[in-house]
């Protein structure tokens, strides 16, 4: 089955395609990006041996609208010569906006069209689109409804992370020592820290007051601060006695997640769905400014399964994640219990899955 997946915008939707993209291999797709990050995108790509193709340039509508126009008639004529010349069995869009040149351009060819949601709530691009798709895949149950069938994949994630999902404690305490040079064992618990891959202002400035309350000097951190953020990090947490590892970001998400005992992150889909994954309990704060509030609908979801606690960035405190910490952490039991409830929302192997359900659908197109 050939595959052209149309993805771009954040990463978000990129990431979900591209790892959708090497499922099927590199013989058999094709990566069409749009949106302003299309050309680092397309590097990306490449370099895990795929076809892609970025389209011309297509801002955010709402800051540029005219260019919007613009480059969704240009990237229209350019994937519809791209899709003849592939010829997919089946063309699968990631969300946004950004897919809109593609999806129009398969449209026009009478190209099977499939989509994929990484959210709780389905977005407006693809409920839009979903009028002429054959099925959506979607990554959690939907808190809203589109026109076409659904199927719950799950979120497909970089299969190297998927296979560092076994990877015990202590090895990921083994590899953190050689990958970081820290000397920790796997003594004492571990909290790990983010904000997305540009970081969170709000979850920098609170985290050190919030491990200070909680005042147990054996807790370590590990804090990925978003870029140019490492600075002002390393000087709010220097009056603080607790082993820390403050970074602005890593490649190397596999190896913190499976040490960690407790997560603090925004709620992005594959922020969550990484978390199930790897059975982490967590405290999730979502960005107030996603579209359409969807990290709320992504951490509640979490939080419903007794897998971690919601705070919504206006009530975030030093106290509130302070007693979170006492909660998860000081009872060794309860833990385990949460990582096991955590684990129960994984959805292991989603590309795999996902793309079945496309050939599968297929097969009735064919017959």
């Amino acid at each position: 089955m050939k595959i052209a997946v149309s993805c771009g915008g954040t990463g978000g939707h990129f990431y979900p395609g591209l790892a959708l993209a090497r499922e099927a291999g590199g013989d058999a797709s094709l990566v069409l990006l749009s949106g302003i990050h299309a050309p680092e995108q397309k590097a990306i790509a490449e370099k895990q041996g795929l076809r892609a193709v970025a389209l011309p340039a297509m801002p955010i509508w709402k800051r540029a609208p005219f260019g919007f126009a613009r480059g969704l008639w240009n990237g229209f004529f350019t994937a519809r010569k791209e899709l003849k010349t592939f010829a997919p069995d089946a063309v699968i869009g990631m969300g946004s906006f950004a897919s809109a040149p593609i999806l129009l351009a398969a449209k026009t060819l009478s190209l099977p069209i499939y989509l994929h949601d990484g959210n709780a709530r389905i977005g407006k691009a693809n409920r839009i689109f979903s009028r002429f798709a054959r099925l959506l895949g979607i990554a959690f149950p939907p808190v809203n409804t589109c026109v076409c069938p659904v199927s719950e994949c799950g979120m497909p994630v970089r299969p190297e992370l998927e296979a560092q999902t076994s990877m015990s404690r202590g090895e990921a305490f083994a590899k953190m020592r050689e990958l970081f040079g820290v000397e920790w064992q796997d003594d004492a618990p571990l909290a790990l820290i983010f904000g997305g891959s540009q970081g969170a202002a709000a979850i920098n400035a609170v985290l050190p007051e919030a491990v200070a309350q909680y005042g147990k000097k054996e807790l370590r951190i590990v804090h990925l601060t978003g870029a140019g953020k490492k600075a002002a990090a390393d000087e709010a947490w220097k009056p603080l006695p607790n082993p820390r590892l403050v970074l602005e970001s890593t490649p190397e998400m596999g190896v913190l997640l499976a040490a960690a005992d407790i997560v603090v992150s925004r709620s992005g889909g594959s922020t969550v769905a990484e978390l199930a994954l790897f059975g982490k309990a967590a405290v999730l704060i979502p960005y107030p400014y996603a579209a359409e509030n969807h990290q709320t609908d992504n951490a509640r979801y979490y939080e419903s399964s007794g897998a971690g606690s919601v705070v919504l960035q206006e009530d975030l405190s030093a106290e509130t994640i302070s007693a979170l910490f006492h909660r998860y952490l000081d009872d060794g039991a309860a833990l385990k219990a949460v990582s096991e409830k955590a684990k129960v929302l994984a959805r292991p192997r989603a590309a795999a899955h996902f793309l079945a359900a496309v050939a599968e659908d297929l097969e009735t197109v064919r017959s």
